[in-house]
């Protein structure tokens, strides 16, 4: 009896050891490829574009060549005097400020009454929520056809008062109103993405909680204020971190508007779009300039991102439920 036991327990000991090699052969043939990837993707892209950043490209050899510094003192030379990055980071971060400003504040206040179902919630949701699941080359066609034809018919003296040669223009050409249309557009498209995420954050607060604020005498705008903020800060705290972030990569639809980056203005690029347009159209003279401006821009944005993280953290409310 006491063989056959102990022989049942060498086998189960056996048979677990198996078990535990076959599951850690598999897990390690699911996930050796994507850290491969990752691996090739950090060490050997990521490395080769820092070294890029300390490169130019010699023309009259047809080669790269080391020059030290000289590409990060012509970005500092660029930003400093206005140049071709100055205009990039004024509109990036004017860009920032608008949707942290205005579109975040608005996109809160719209989520909060769809959570409260105000009368004719379903067809506000369809209303915001269709720039989401229609192309967004539809909306750019949709758009530029009510700024080119819908609104002259209806403000037909305003493009002329907006034009300098007296001949009316639309919004989209105008240099005084481009950049405003656009940004006005890309708030707009943008707006119905957060209040997902916030309608889901605002269903989860407790039902009783809001009960008892409103037998209390509470008003919507109180229980927006002191119950409905500080228990969906956690995920709003998300938001405004991702928001720092965007003031170096967010960038305008204005490929998709004037059908290329040759034909886009200067003076509606964001550092985002500087940096796609010269990857799109650039040649390898333009290669070292994006990498230095790319080192640049994360040596400036990593460090703001967590010091704005640990300070949400620190300072936002506390909530448990």
């Amino acid at each position: 009896m006491m063989d056959e036991a102990k022989k049942m327990t060498r086998e189960k000991k056996n048979g677990f050891k198996q078990q535990y090699i076959k599951e850690t052969v598999f897990i390690l043939s699911v996930l050796v490829l994507p850290i491969a990837w990752w691996a090739f993707g950090f060490f050997f892209v990521t490395g080769e574009s820092i070294w890029l950043a300390f490169q130019a490209y010699n023309i009259d050899e047809e080669r790269f060549v080391f020059v030290g510094l000289d590409n990060f003192v012509t970005v500092w030379k660029s930003i400093s005097t206005g140049g071709e990055l100055g205009i990039c980071l004024k509109n990036s971060f004017m860009l920032w400020c608008i949707s942290t400003f205005v579109t975040l504040p608005i996109s809160l206040l719209i989520s909060f009454a769809l959570y409260k179902n105000v009368i004719g919630t379903n067809f506000y949701k369809v209303i915001l929520f269709l720039p989401q699941v229609v192309s967004s080359m539809v909306w750019v066609l949709v758009f530029k056809y009510l700024v080119e034809y819908g609104v002259p018919e209806i403000f037909p003296n305003l493009y002329g008062d907006l034009s300098e040669t007296g001949v009316a223009l639309d919004f989209l050409q105008n240099p005084k109103t481009n950049l405003a249309t656009l940004m006005f557009y890309q708030q707009w498209i943008t707006l119905a993405g957060g209040m997902i995420i916030y309608t889901g954050a605002m269903s989860r607060v407790p039902v009783g909680l809001v009960e008892a604020g409103h037998l209390d005498g509470m008003t919507n705008m109180e229980e927006f204020v002191h119950i409905t903020l500080p228990l969906i800060f956690p995920t709003l705290s998300v938001t405004l971190t991702t928001c720092v972030i965007s003031i170096f990569s967010a960038t305008l639809p204005t490929y998709q508007f004037y059908e290329g980056t040759s034909s886009t203005p200067l003076h509606m690029w964001t550092m985002g779009y500087y940096m796609f347009a010269k990857v799109m159209n650039g040649t390898s003279v333009d290669y070292p300039m994006v990498s230095t401006v790319s080192l640049v821009v994360t040596m400036i944005a990593a460090p703001i991102t967590l010091f704005t993280r640990n300070m949400l953290e620190k300072y936002g409310p506390e909530t448990e439920y």
